[in-house]
């Protein structure tokens, strides 16, 4: 190739599905939607030069995507789909010859927006030299997720704890206890997890390692008996809600101090609190009413509040999303059975995630990115209870494990 030879061309870049006002100096976690189109026209004379194509979209931000293009007599195509929208994206085209050696190559950066179309004109260069690299070391497996998920499972004719990968993979038994085992919550650093066990009449707190060792009993309220465990963000401290006067309160629990502290404390019932990630509030449940209604409270006691005004409205099972912003819980109106429902912190905006009519959904919790939430369901059918996933504007929804057994409470960090 004595004479330098430049092929010029414009590609028209199509992004569907996603925000227009996004954001773009973040990385963008909803943009599975986005689809782009390449196209130039081939020069004449480079049939040989130009037999394979790929396009490679890096950015720091996202996970390196590469797509052979199509190529025949007259031009060069393909379109890549789910490219996540963003800042500085690196648009590279590598054309090869029959013998796969690299021909021509360019590149060009440009900030992506979310739902929009835009022109992005790349100059591919020939190469006309080659070289050798040499790369010693050892090569370890692509990292996967960290992210768990736990839940309780009556495999085995009593319930027990299990842990498994958010794609319900690698399911591993926990605890074996002859007692039902329930409520089980993955630590901030995912390294243990809290969850009671009904044993001698008492429903009684328990720590384990997410590995399955180190089982540990927790001295908390011994002779009233402990029905869940939450934690707070910097993992330090617990809320629970455990039997008192005959009925059940909320209650801080400090690990260095091994104090106990009584928050809410009425005759009326006080379930399953929820620590904010900001660690300022605390939600839970109660029927101080007459019907469970939502509450917040600050974690020293003071101004408890109801959040929603729903009247005739019963809800239970409230969780902060990771943001602090929403609060997802099951809910009931003017169907019978249980749905999944959202909320502003503030009480605004209440507003419905799947309600399927003769279906209970319950036991809401939210992905640790809080784009979906996942919760039980029972259709009253052969596989009893199943955990499912739906995104959190109610679209996508899946079914994730659901068997002849019941899954159960499940948590996701």
């Amino acid at each position: 190739m004595s004479k330098i030879t430049l092929i010029s061309f414009v590609s028209l870049i199509a992004f569907l599905g996603c925000n227009p006002n996004q954001d773009i100096t973040k990385p963008n976690n909803n943009s599975e939607n986005t689809s782009i189109s390449f196209y130039f026209q081939k020069p004449s004379g480079l049939d040989n030069l130009v037999v394979f194509a790929e396009a490679i979209v890096t950015a720091s931000d996202m996970d390196t995507i590469i797509f052979s293009l199509t190529v025949n007599d007259s031009s060069v195509f393909g379109t890549i789909e789910n490219i996540p929208a963003g800042p500085e994206r690196k648009f590279e085209i590598i054309c090869y010859d029959n013998d796969y050696n690299i021909t021509y190559s360019g590149y060009k950066y440009i900030d992506v927006f979310a739902g929009s179309t835009q022109l992005l004109e790349i100059i591919l260069y020939p190469v006309t030299n080659t070289g050798i690299v040499i790369v010693y070391g050892t090569f370890v497996p692509y990292p996967q997720s960290k992210e768990r998920i736990v839940f309780q499972a009556d495999y085995s004719g009593s319930y027990n704890i299990y842990i498994m990968n958010p794609n319900a993979t690698n399911i591993q038994q926990l605890t074996n206890s002859q007692s039902d085992d329930y409520y089980p919550q993955l630590s901030p650093d995912r390294s243990k997890i809290v969850f009671c066990r009904h044993e001698n009449n008492l429903s009684r707190p328990y720590l384990i390692n997410a590995d399955g060792t180190g089982l540990q009993h927790l001295d908390i309220l011994p002779d009233k008996g402990v029905g869940y465990c939450g934690w707070s963000p910097d993992g330090n401290k617990l809320v629970i809600h455990g039997a008192y006067d005959g009925d059940c309160d909320i209650f801080v629990y400090d690990f260095g101090s091994k104090e106990v502290t009584q928050i809410v404390y009425n005759d009326a019932t006080d379930w399953i609190p929820d620590w904010s990630p900001e660690g300022n509030k605390i939600v839970f449940y109660s029927n101080q009413t007459g019907i469970f209604k939502t509450y917040l409270v600050n974690p020293d006691g003071s101004n408890i509040q109801s959040l929603t005004n729903n009247t005739g409205a019963e809800e239970k099972v409230p969780r902060f999303s990771p943001d602090g912003t929403q609060i997802v819980m099951a809910a009931r109106n003017i169907y019978v059975q249980w749905g999944i429902f959202k909320v502003s912190v503030d009480g605004s905006n209440f507003t419905e995630v799947t309600n399927t009519q003769g279906v209970d959904e319950h036991n809401p919790v939210w992905s640790p990115n809080g784009i979906k939430i996942l919760f039980e369901r029972f259709d009253g059918g052969p596989n009893k209870k199943g955990l499912f996933i739906i995104n959190s504007n109610g679209s996508g929804l899946q079914m994730l494990l659901d068997t002849e057994y019941n899954e159960e409470n499940p948590h996701w960090r």
